[in-house]
């Protein structure tokens, strides 16, 4: 299998791991009031790696992405900023969000 892209919603480990480079292009999203996961851990990981797309979301919890959840957070969809980190590809039509 062969690795294209990189797309995280859920980075409780994340910071552990910083040390270690992407191999493929990159995008991690974080809710700004997530309390499992501190916005600091997210401004450390963004510095590290200036090549990875880390996207913030204002208002949003654990689970922004999740409409399963309460705090489910719909204003900004992270769709829209993970899609340009997907490169051509042909089967690029298999690669869906779950939720629309």
């Amino acid at each position: 299998m062969v690795v294209v892209a990189a797309i995280g919603h859920y980075g409780e480990q994340m910071h552990q791991f910083i040390d270690r480079i992407p191999a493929a292009p990159t995008t991690l999203h974080f809710g700004a009031e997530n309390p499992m996961i501190p916005l600091s851990d997210a401004e450390e990981v963004a510095a590290a790696h200036p090549g990875v797309a880390v996207h913030v979301y204002e208002g949003a919890d654990h689970g922004l992405d999740c409409d399963a959840r309460a705090a489910y957070h719909r204003p900004q969809p992270s769709w829209p900023n993970s899609a340009p980190s997907i490169p051509a590809h042909p089967r690029r039509d298999l690669i869906a969000p779950l939720h629309t």
